[in-house]
């Protein structure tokens, strides 16, 4: 599920429920049956992260439950406002403590896809600055066009940063060696410069010659 997704989710549980939240500074997820919005602060326990612990902060948890039995079984969704990550888990009052939290969020994001490859100027979903690294996978055909060479690579902190794209494969008796430049900002993505070579043989120059095509571009968080 896409972290914004989640978060789409969670706010349609929430005035699904129709509960105002409250602060609970030394709960225990454990021990939270209670249908319920939780505010949590510093002391708050068993929540799959460091809560903030303000009074007016958004570290919640979402507790749905529901009788079975001679037990309660609930649902919990914790909710981390820093990261925006989102967790779930499901248990009875039985066996609080020997659950698992999972996360129902992932920390990536496609910010670009063309099958085709693209190389000329790259409009990306969102910027850069909002991720970790990014992964990029790229390709260039060889020269006979019968194949598809693909390569991957990943570039941390690389706003306001060109970065170099290469390939390398053998044909017809000749090792061939393309690579591009490519100038990184915000949310635009802009060859700098494209060629290569046919290394034993310099004659078969391809200087400026976009072989190197982009094909999808991941972000991380």
């Amino acid at each position: 599920m896409h972290k914004y997704m989640g978060l789409e989710t969670l706010s349609a549980l929430k005035k699904f429920l129709k509960i105002t939240p409250q602060y609970s500074s030394n709960g225990d997820a454990n021990e939270t049956f209670e249908t319920g919005i939780y505010i949590l602060g510093l002391d708050f326990k068993n929540v799959p992260f460091t809560p903030g612990g303000s009074i007016t902060g958004q570290d919640q948890l979402i507790v749905i439950s529901y009788k079975s039995g001679n037990f309660i079984e609930c649902i919990q969704f914790a909710f981390d406002q820093l990261t925006q990550d989102i967790f779930y888990r499901k248990f009875d009052t039985r066996y609080a403590d020997s659950t698992k939290w999972t996360s129902v969020t992932s920390n990536e994001e496609v910010l670009f896809y063309n099958a085709d490859g693209e190389s000329g100027t790259i409009n990306l979903e969102d910027s850069v600055t909002n991720y970790k690294y990014i992964e990029i996978l790229y390709k260039a055909e060889n020269t006979s066009k019968t194949k598809q060479i693909y390569k991957s690579a990943r570039f941390w902190n690389c706003n306001n940063q060109t970065i170099d794209l290469d390939i390398t494969y053998t044909g017809g008796g000749n090792i061939y060696l393309y690579m591009a430049l490519i100038d990184i900002a915000d949310r635009k993505m802009t060859y700098k410069y494209a060629g290569g070579n046919a290394l034993n043989n310099p004659t078969l120059d391809t200087s400026d010659n976009r072989i190197i095509k982009i094909v999808r571009v991941v972000g991380y968080r």
